[in-house]
């Protein structure tokens, strides 16, 4: 009995990820090209969760879909391509979908994560996770305790809780 509800449960999990019922969640609204495998995917749902403070979610998420989907501001989702570019070309590309809503502060938090990413992981997500061996708690601890100013907002308590679970459930990273 208990396997069989299991079964059920799994694959009704199962049509809910296919969007059987629709997009529930707003992380539900992404680019629909992204593998759930790739830095590009990793990239895209770490940069936009640190500008997530005091806004509706569901129009953060539709800005960072849409300023992604644009050839000439989709470069902000490429860390080493940030670090190059000239503060007010990050913030008009940041405030064209208007993803970032307080243009100077938010466009700081942004550049100050991609520095962090490519002066300490190659500008990639999944470095990041495996420098640390995909272990949940050690990267919690060097986010909140040892490199906190490295992760401006990202770090904070209820942020970084999300930004993990984010991270679990639309990212196909190896936790452990």
């Amino acid at each position: 009995m208990k396997k069989e509800i299991l079964k059920k449960l799994e694959y009704l999990n199962k049509l809910y990820r296919n969007g059987y019922w629709g997009s529930e969640l707003p992380e539900d609204t992404r680019p629909k090209k992204l593998d759930p495998n790739s830095e590009e995917n990793a990239i895209f749902y770490t940069l936009p969760t640190a500008l997530d403070y005091q806004r509706n979610s569901n129009t953060l998420w539709k800005s960072a879909t849409a300023t992604f989907e644009n050839n000439e501001t989709k470069f902000v989702f490429n860390p080493g391509e940030v670090v190059k570019k000239e503060f007010t070309e990050v913030q008009d590309a940041l405030t064209k979908y208007n993803l970032a809503l307080q243009k100077n502060k938010q466009t700081q938090i942004w550049i100050r994560l991609c520095q962090t990413l490519v002066n300490n992981f190659n500008g990639r997500v999944t470095d990041f996770f495996a420098y640390f061996d995909n272990d949940i708690q050690k990267v919690r601890h060097y986010m909140q305790v040892e490199k906190k100013k490295d992760f401006p907002y990202l770090s904070g308590k209820k942020l970084c809780n999300y930004w993990l679970y984010v991270m679990y459930q639309y990212t196909n990273l190896p936790f452990g």
